[in-house]
């Protein structure tokens, strides 16, 4: 019995010992803990500034985000936006526009029946209101459309052979570099109907702004969907081939000046997509330019220009508006970037291909206010060609995807998405100017050869 007590008085007398060495232990690992959580968990939310958000406003309507879509219609839509100097808005109330309720562009009237009921859905309403422009209340029949596009021209595939002696017409017609009534004889109603829209054309691409309004069909509609999940760029493509169609036209009957009319209205076509915003609109500006430069109005031996009309096509190449230098591309692609990282990062919209921020568990573990801090200095040093760190892009790219780092605090985690979600950027920025080089070297080319042709035949050339 007396044993026994013995163990019972000793475990006891040291049971407060052990709830001392826990407790202990406790406080010493909140002690450790709380530094910890403060550097390796702990994040702030989302403060407006220009270090971070870049655009200061406009606010949404609950007021909690930046409102990137109208932030960018703010600074990017000319002044001339709602007057006739806005050649793009003399083309829609002429023609009209088509833009379907699941889409975000707007694209030229492309005629439809004229019996069908006329009524204009939300976006449509958008463009005429951001054009200044009242609603029509009839169809308008005015168009600017290219054969390729339309019935004109017969097409085959696979499933459909063409009959024994017929050729695909359309193809046909890609490929040739004039052409004549006589080699298209169905295409006499396709220019009997787009002359005057083609014309208007014309005159529209010579005013000082040529823009295309962004619609969107709700405010959380992020610009992935807007640029991305709808064909924006259908509007310059398309008016481009219906000019590019006419020129070969006027080059098989020997209106060479009629065509370099319709060549140099493709040139400004072109500067005038690449003023759009975003590398989307200007890599199309871009191929609008070399389609221009493709152009040879030496072309028809039945028809050689002349020395003045050689001239003429070289003084009006040469007296182009500029294109948008690179740096005020990428600086308009950094709202489309913005917009999208921090639609994913707010969840309304749909992530990007890889958007880093649309990882819950990612959003959780960095600070929001020193990524987009990061992000920004570093998309500074690629729009003015400085180093980052010391390194030029190339280097840090490669050190940012090969880096050994342990991103153990939120700050180092921040940093570390940042400048891996930037290297990206750096091949955007390098496509941008490799399409720069492209167009200014494909022009140069074509005047070039114009100087050549003209030097190589001076005696033979009235």
């Amino acid at each position: 019995m007396s044993e026994a007590q013995e163990v019972l008085d000793t475990a006891v007398q040291n049971q407060p010992k052990k709830r001392r060495y826990w407790r202990g232990c406790l406080i010493v690992f909140l002690i450790l803990a709380l530094p910890y959580y403060w550097v390796g968990c702990h994040t702030t939310r989302l403060h407006v500034s220009k270090e971070t958000t870049y655009a200061l406003g406009p606010m949404t309507s609950d007021g909690k985000r930046i409102d990137y879509f109208r932030a960018m219609e703010e600074r990017f839509y000319p002044p001339e936006m709602k007057t006739d100097d806005n050649g793009y808005r003399l083309i829609v109330r002429a023609c009209g526009v088509e833009v379907a309720a699941s889409s975000c562009c707007p694209v030229p009237y492309t005629g439809q029946k004229e019996e069908e009921t006329f009524t204009l859905n939300p976006l449509q309403r958008q463009i005429y209101d951001k054009l200044g422009l009242e609603p029509p209340t009839k169809r308008p029949t005015m168009k600017i459309e290219s054969p390729v596009a339309t019935e004109y021209l017969p097409k085959y595939d696979s499933e459909h052979p063409p009959a024994e002696g017929e050729d695909n017409q359309s193809e046909k017609f890609r490929q040739a570099v004039f052409w004549t009534f006589d080699d298209f004889p169905m295409l006499k109603d396709w220019l009997d109907e787009n002359t005057a829209g083609i014309d208007l054309l014309g005159e529209a691409v010579r005013k000082p702004a040529f823009f295309v309004p962004y619609v969107r069909e709700q405010e959380t509609a992020s610009f992935f969907d807007v640029f991305l999940h709808s064909d924006a760029t259908t509007p310059p493509k398309g008016l481009a081939k219906a000019a590019q169609a006419r020129a070969k036209y006027r080059l098989g009957i020997g209106d060479i000046d009629g065509a370099i009319d319709d060549i140099i209205t493709m040139h400004f076509l072109a500067r005038h997509t690449g003023k759009q915003g975003t590398l989307i609109f200007h890599s199309v500006a871009a191929a609008i330019e070399g389609a221009a430069n493709s152009m040879d109005i030496t072309v028809n031996p039945k028809f050689p220009p002349t020395r003045g009309q050689i001239e003429r096509l070289i003084r009006e190449l040469n007296a182009l508006p500029p294109r948008w230098t690179v740096k005020e591309v990428l600086e308009s692609e950094r709202y489309f970037v913005l917009g999208n990282l921090l639609g994913d990062y707010w969840g309304y919209s749909e992530p990007l291909a890889g958007g880093i921020l649309s990882v819950p568990a990612v959003r959780w573990i960095i600070d929001i206010n020193i990524f987009l801090e990061r992000m920004n200095e570093i998309y500074d040093a690629v729009i003015n060609e400085t180093t980052i760190d010391g390194k030029t892009l190339e280097e840090f790219q490669e050190w940012a995807l090969n880096s050994s780092r342990l991103p153990l605090t939120v700050r180092s985690r921040s940093l570390m998405y940042a400048e891996v979600t930037l290297c990206l950027l750096g091949d955007v920025a390098k496509n941008i100017r490799e399409i720069q080089q492209r167009s200014e070297s494909a022009l140069n080319a074509n005047l070039e050869k114009l100087q050549n042709y003209l030097d190589g035949t001076a005696t033979a050339l009235p």
